[in-house]
């Protein structure tokens, strides 16, 4: 997500979008997904369209949180093999008051609108979801718009990605009190460019 409203104290991205969209060619080039769901505020690249045109890529332009919330759920029971592997990947805003949360496009200053870690770890572990092999990547630092350590990322978001019987694998972009960045050179987060060097086999070299 890129767009974020002003009200709610979260500053614009320039390459979250372009990091989900390369993220989701990543996912059908090198990973050979047969299903991908990419939600995005940004232009869709030209690149994915035959992806689109043969039903392996469905995107979705609403970053709203039930926008985000109502699409995942009908997508993730699509995994209904116990061997098919799920990637959940985010990047945008965090947040961890009052608990942890990815931040959606509608957010305002009231945290009301939100998606609750816990409820995306939930959904992924969930009866509905047989697939055994599931990864959460969030390329996400920010604990508080207005903290004056807001971009870094808070212990209480940091541990609440490792909980008893998770049942799932998380990969972050950075640590407690570390941050994520953006790098105008390579137009993506940095994070998400080293994740996308890898997965071109660059990475076993």
């Amino acid at each position: 997500i890129d767009r974020y409203l002003e009200e709610s104290g979260y500053p614009p991205l320039k390459y979250a979008g372009a990091d989900a969209a390369a993220m989701s060619q990543s996912f059908l080039d090198h990973g050979q997904f047969d299903r991908v769901l990419l939600i995005t505020d940004a232009a869709v690249p030209e690149s994915l369209k035959p992806a689109t045109d043969d039903g392996r890529l469905k995107s979705v332009s609403d970053t709203s949180a039930q926008g985000i919330q109502d699409e995942v759920a009908k997508f993730l029971p699509l995994a209904s093999g116990l061997d098919d592997v799920v990637v959940f990947y985010f990047a945008g805003h965090g947040d961890s008051n009052p608990a942890p949360f990815l931040v959606p496009g509608d957010a305002r200053a009231d945290r009301r609108r939100k998606i609750s870690l816990s409820d995306v770890f939930e959904s992924l572990t969930s009866n509905d979801v047989r697939a055994r092999n599931k990864l959460v990547i969030l390329d996400v630092c920010r604990s508080a718009p207005n903290d004056a350590q807001g971009r870094t990322m808070s212990k209480g978001f940091r541990a609440a990605l490792v909980q008893p019987e998770q049942r799932l694998a998380v990969l972050t972009g950075c640590d407690a009190d570390q941050s994520c960045f953006e790098a105008d050179e390579e137009q993506h987060g940095r994070f998400t460019w080293a994740l996308l060097d890898a997965l071109r086999g660059n990475g076993f070299q």
